[in-house]
């Protein structure tokens, strides 16, 4: 069994995905807060240009799972690419890392999505506008999705629906790596009897619709070991991904998400689709030196894609913040009854506000990840080195005593 390297183009292309996915949530969640549903929607206002904004901004739910395909490809695809090798897995260092990479990003949105929310209910538009959700937004809440309860004992905080997803993220991560580390060469049977009963406590725990849509993310992985040979071409497997995402759009309506296993089916389609257009690119003749268009390979993908996490983590309370703004200053922004092509426009507005304020998020935490992991890794290194020390002294006592 061997792990796929991931090679530039796939890199590349990975980078659009992630991005125009993190998008794909924004639009929908504004959409959701800005305009009536199309059924609520007078039949004279419902023009072409926006049935078509409703068409492309129903997408959210398939943009979530193409980031959890992503990231078992990348996330998981890196640590069995470790475990294959050496036949352990450094848990410690893994968990670092990907605690590193969450935190980064979660606490600064927890607080500061805490702060816009708190400002936003004393704007005098902010009453109905945060009305729905002003119980989330609890001591207990923050804590539980600091922990990455969200969805399991606590709801998301605050405003930031968009926090659910990483319960999912987390507790792929811990059970992903922990069951690689109870399968490492160097487990004794204790050992791995007493980590397949703490793995065996997690799934019971997200048991049953967290746990079902982790084979999502496994697929993601599979693709990683998969001996691909022969597969579509590129071209092909991009425009078979844009027709199924047309098809759920077409063919499915929102009522779906109420049975889990419609839901599930729905998001297995997207994430099937998603993996062959994956697959596909890591197939990909190794001899093959066309180019991806300069669409793709421009500049910005890899900029857009670098703060992705933070543009998902933290646009929702900021856009609710405008929103009652809007309210407070021209008495509409929260599900207003479309009324011409400005009302595109001013959202438009609002969706370029959220990813500069998402960069610009970006660049105070998310970009420091890399820092944060190190001093976490000195931390750990300098309490491991401690814990040395103190053995052997114990150890050199020990010997004293039975000595003498």
């Amino acid at each position: 069994m061997k792990v796929t390297p991931i090679d530039e183009r796939t890199s590349t292309v990975l980078d659009v995905m992630r991005w125009v996915a993190a998008l794909a949530v924004v639009l929908t969640h504004i959409n959701d807060q800005v305009f009536l549903s199309i059924a609520e929607t007078p039949v004279e206002a419902r023009s072409l240009p926006f049935v078509v904004w409703k068409f492309i901004t129903a997408s959210g739910n398939e943009a979530v799972i193409v980031f959890f395909v992503i990231s078992g490809y990348l996330v998981g695809g890196a640590a069995l690419a470790e475990f294959l090798r050496d036949g352990d897995v450094k848990l410690s260092k893994y968990m670092l890392k990907r605690c590193a990479r969450l935190y980064t990003v979660l606490v600064p949105a927890l607080l500061i999505g805490a702060t816009l929310d708190i400002y936003g209910t004393q704007l005098a538009g902010g009453a109905a506008v945060y009305a729905e959700r002003l119980h989330h937004l609890t001591v207990a809440g923050f804590f539980g999705n600091l922990v990455y309860l969200q969805g399991i004992f606590v709801e998301t905080f605050g405003t930031n629906d968009a926090l659910w997803s990483l319960t999912n993220e987390f507790f792929y991560y811990v059970i992903f790596g922990m069951g690689l580390f109870a399968l490492s060469k160097n487990r004794s049977v204790l050992q791995r009897t007493g980590l397949f009963v703490l793995l065996g406590g997690l799934a019971w725990l997200i048991f049953p619709k967290i746990l079902l849509f982790g084979s999502l993310w496994l697929l993601g992985v599979a693709i990683r070991i998969m001996p691909l040979r022969r597969m579509l071409p590129v071209a092909i497997s991009v425009g078979q991904f844009l027709v199924t995402l047309i098809a759920i759009r077409v063919f499915f309506e929102w009522e779906w998400r109420e049975s889990m296993l419609a839901h599930y089916g729905v998001s297995l389609l997207a994430a099937a689709s998603c993996a062959l257009l994956i697959a596909s690119l890591q197939a990909r003749p190794s001899k093959d030196s066309r180019e991806m268009p300069s669409l793709v390979r421009h500049p910005f993908n890899r900029i857009a894609a670098d703060f992705s996490y933070t543009l998902y983590a933290t646009h929702y309370p900021f856009v609710m913040f405008v929103i009652a703004l809007g309210e407070t200053l021209f008495g509409r922004g929260r599900h207003m009854t479309y009324t011409g092509s400005w009302d595109l426009v001013m959202v438009l507005l609002l969706v370029a506000a959220a990813m500069v304020y998402a960069w610009l998020m970006y660049l105070a935490f998310e970009s420091k990840t890399r820092h944060v992991y190190n001093w976490l890794s000195q931390g750990l290194d300098r309490a491991q080195a401690a814990i040395s020390r103190r053995q052997v002294r114990n150890d050199s006592n020990l010997g004293h005593i039975n000595e003498a």
